[in-house]
């Protein structure tokens, strides 16, 4: 059954006007990047595809090898920024990473301009949010009417959009999510996948950080419509207990099950989670920012913006999410008007276009249900951090071994 939001905020497809986005097959910002082998393994591809046989000196590979020691511990939920962190690097990293550690759950996230690169652990609480919108967005989707055999839409959470960048060198963005739209006729006109919404969340990270990102991602895609950022606050900041708090006695007794550490919270809170005098967790406050591209074929990701391209709405701990509510039904207006673009430019058949002309499919995301997933979420990720830090005081400090000080390319780390 097509989803509805409530009649109060119903819009007429006519009315809104949706600006026609740049497709993939008319601009070079989809084109993959050369294949690169791992830095670790003897040539190295830089972001641009050229071989960085002597990456200025044994430095590059220092920098390299300093990430990957230091996902090997990186605790939950703490923030690790690296300085002067090149393209070049990111690409080989993400290529090590790949092979040393397939199974890895960091996330990274690299902002050019700055050369930073913001490494994290994320518990269960960074993608609780986005994994509930992704059910509702599915929701939406499928009840709009397209033959899923020549259109889809799927969503994907830290998947790699890869881009080329003006002076000719590939790169790539990290998103915490983005919805992607699938054109597998036999008539595409262009790349069969093509980026409509991106999200970020905001918690290890600071809000500047990740709007950054969020802007970086949507100049490098201009058929993206919609970005979004969801921010979570936790006061007090999140640090692993002092050597000298009375909590260490924790480690000193019998590991504790879930249902033995989770301590009885009052309906619809969200902490503090305290566990002998020690806050595992303590969500304070949950906001959404949404941007929604402009007539004129910009997307402004931008806080102080207050028009009928951006809103702004509170989850946690009152909620006030009715100009989000508002603007996700333009956007999926916007997203119904480029499939039906994507379908015309495709030569499809005139009776599919009218079935999805004509289709009332809108966005509803059950607020209620979503804060109420987020909250097992919240109480998750306080067991988790119990969990990662009583085992790394049960476990050796990591040490970097002879084969990883040994690049495979002949060169010794000092």
């Amino acid at each position: 059954m097509p989803t509805r939001i409530s009649s109060k905020i119903e819009i007429k497809r006519k009315h809104i006007h949706c600006p026609k986005t740049r497709l993939p097959s008319q601009h070079k910002e989809f084109i993959l990047p050369k294949s690169t082998k791992n830095c670790l393994g003897g040539e190295a591809l830089g972001g641009d595809g050229k071989i960085l046989n002597d990456p200025h000196d044994v430095a590059d590979y220092v920098k390299i090898d300093q990430v990957l020691s230091l996902l090997a511990d990186l605790p939950l939920d703490t923030l690790q920024v690296i300085e002067q962190f090149t393209a070049d690097h990111f690409a080989i990293l993400l290529t090590a990473i790949a092979e040393e550690y397939p199974r890895s759950h960091a996330k990274l996230t690299y902002l050019e301009e700055d050369k930073k690169l913001l490494v994290m652990q994320p518990s269960s609480t960074h993608e609780a949010f986005i994994v509930a919108l992704t059910s509702a967005i599915g929701t939406f989707t499928n009840g709009i009417g397209y033959n899923p055999y020549n259109y889809n839409f799927g969503s994907s959470l830290n998947k790699s959009l890869f881009y080329t960048q003006p002076d000719g060198s590939s790169a790539r963005a990290i998103p915490d999510y983005q919805l992607v739209m699938e054109n597998n006729s036999n008539r595409a006109p262009g790349t069969p996948l093509i980026p409509k919404w991106i999200g970020e969340v905001s918690f290890t990270a600071s809000p500047s950080y990740t709007r950054k990102h969020l802007r970086q991602v949507v100049k490098s895609q201009p058929s993206v419509d919609l970005a979004f950022m969801i921010r979570i606050e936790e006061l007090p900041k999140w640090a692993s207990p002092s050597k000298d708090a009375r909590v260490q006695k924790l480690r000193s007794q019998p590991f504790r099950a879930y249902k033995d550490f989770i301590p009885a919270l009052p309906a619809g809170s969200l902490g503090p989670v305290v566990v002998e005098d020690f806050t595992w967790i303590s969500i304070t406050r949950v906001t959404f920012e949404l941007y929604l591209r402009r007539p004129d074929g910009r997307l402004v990701v931008d806080s102080s913006l207050q028009d009928n391209h951006s809103a702004r709405g509170i989850l946690f701990p009152t909620s006030a999410m009715e100009n989000i509510n508002l603007l996700l039904s333009k956007a999926s207006e916007c997203l119904i008007e480029s499939l039906i673009s994507e379908m015309e430019a495709s030569q499809e058949d005139v009776q599919a276009i009218e079935q999805v002309r004509r289709s009332e499919a809108r966005l509803e995301v059950p607020w209620d249900l979503v804060l109420r997933s987020f909250r097992s979420a919240v109480l998750t990720a306080a067991y988790e951090r119990y969990i990662d830090w009583y085992g790394s005081g049960k476990r050796k400090p990591t040490t970097t071994d002879s084969s990883r000080k040994t690049l495979r390319s002949g060169r010794q780390v000092p």
